[in-house]
């Protein structure tokens, strides 16, 4: 090879790489450009494409408010009168079934949902089950309890606080303290709970008021406990024993009582309890019939009718059910639907 042959070399791998860096260069330039197109079109498509996917997606449901309202009287109340108003409201023409402790019975709300029935109370301890139901898509229950006592009590005053045994247990002794420290008690309406003895410190003590709730029961010189119609010291009270208190609440979880009695804890033999259901296998002559799950017999006195009730009918109805032989007794009974 000749000395004039190398520069010609040179220049030609020089043009040939001068060719590859400008490919290389503009090809680049045209991948960055779809590049930047393809993420520019990526964030503009959501707008639209995504549109019909949200719109195939139904909107959560709204969370359903209870309709069912007590009006009064307030759970836990305490009445000095045998027998009371009970008010309340639920949806418009709805069908009510009231249980209370010695009587049943099914109304109907006005045509704007209120309703009230005078009820009777019996001494000490009054569970009332309210069910409501339109028949269709609305049903609804709820409980409270009113504590009937004719005892005389004091006159609650705005100004009267807790007093804390010395020797109390030292959480509870604490949360009283903190309750009390620079406060006067706010209410002067006095409250009435049932419930079993599950702990006693001294002169305080816990009782269960509901499966799964306590309630921490303060006493003092005032307190008066009474056990078979005679008044008792606090030592005298036991664990396990069913008491109806009557107070003033500090807290949720605490009660300054005024009132204990002790009362016996019956076990029932029979059980109250409202259905709604549609009534089958109707035997007119022989008054048996089912609603539901149950089996249920019409008393030879009672006064219920249902010749006019037809096969699959929706019903309203409150059933005494006898826990020894598990008979169905029906003691109430309302049509809802054809």
């Amino acid at each position: 090879m000749t000395s004039l042959a190398i520069p010609v070399i040179v220049l030609v791998t020089d043009k040939l790489m001068r060719k590859e860096i400008i490919l290389a260069i503009i090809l680049g330039i045209i991948l960055g450009g779809v590049i930047i197109f393809g993420i520019n079109l990526a964030n503009r498509r959501p707008a639209a494409d995504l549109a019909p996917a949200l719109s195939m997606q139904s909107p959560a449901p709204p969370v359903p408010l209870p309709t069912l309202q007590i009006t009064s009287p307030l759970n836990n109340s305490v009445s000095f009168q045998d027998s009371l108003t009970l008010t309340g409201k639920t949806l418009a023409d709805a069908w009510i079934a009231l249980i209370w402790e010695d009587s049943q019975t099914i109304i109907q709300a006005d045509e704007t949902g209120n309703w009230e029935q005078e009820i009777n109370l019996v001494g000490g301890e009054n569970i009332i089950n309210i069910t409501t139901s339109n028949g269709q898509d609305y049903q609804e229950s709820t409980e409270i309890t009113v504590i009937y006592t004719t005892a005389q009590l004091p006159t609650p005053t705005t100004q009267e606080t807790a007093s804390p045994s010395t020797d109390v247990n030292e959480n509870l002794k604490q949360r009283i303290q903190e309750i009390v420290k620079d406060k006067t008690k706010t209410t002067t309406t006095l409250k009435g709970y049932a419930g079993v003895i599950t702990k006693i410190n001294d002169i305080n003590l816990v009782i269960n008021i509901s499966p799964d709730k306590t309630l921490q029961i303060t006493t003092n010189d005032t307190t008066t406990i009474v056990r078979l119609g005679k008044e008792i010291p606090p030592a005298s009270l036991s664990i396990d024993e069913k008491v109806i208190i009557i107070g003033l609440l500090d807290t949720d979880e605490i009660l300054s009582a005024k009132r204990i009695v002790t009362v016996k804890d019956t076990t029932p033999t029979t059980k109250r309890q409202t259905t709604i259901a549609p009534l089958s296998q109707l035997e007119v002559p022989n008054h048996a019939f089912t609603i539901g799950k149950f089996n249920v017999n019409i008393p030879k006195k009672s006064n219920i009718d249902v010749s006019e009730i037809t096969e699959n009918q929706i019903v309203m109805a409150i059933i005494e059910t006898d826990l020894e032989d598990n008979t169905n007794t029906l003691l109430s009974l309302q049509p809802l639907l054809q």
